[in-house]
């Protein structure tokens, strides 16, 4: 049995996370020295 699919599933567009409160977050990770990731050129965090 074969299945062909013509149909690709629908996909949301693309969006960035956000908070209400990002100064007051930021400051709190910054508080945290492990939670801190500093990211360079071309490297990619997930």
């Amino acid at each position: 049995m074969v299945l062909l699919y013509t149909e690709y599933p629908t996909i949301s567009p693309a969006n960035m996370w956000t908070r209400k409160d990002l100064k007051e977050f930021k400051d709190a990770v910054r508080k945290e020295k492990d939670a801190v990731i500093k990211i360079g050129r071309g490297e990619t965090v997930t």
